[in-house]
């Protein structure tokens, strides 16, 4: 994914620094829409538990 630049240049720790950002945003979005999902549900049931 990074051929041209080498590991341990500016633009190579940019990019990847970049990249795990990213990468931690969407697994953030995909755990909050699993929670927010997951909530409704739940409210939404019949099933009350005493």
């Amino acid at each position: 994914m990074f051929k041209k630049s080498s590991t341990k240049s500016k633009t190579y720790m940019r990019i990847a620094k970049a990249v795990t950002k990213m990468n931690r945003k969407k697994a953030n979005q995909v755990k909050d829409f699993s929670h927010k999902l997951s909530k409704t549900m739940v409210e939404n049931s019949k099933l009350t538990v005493s």
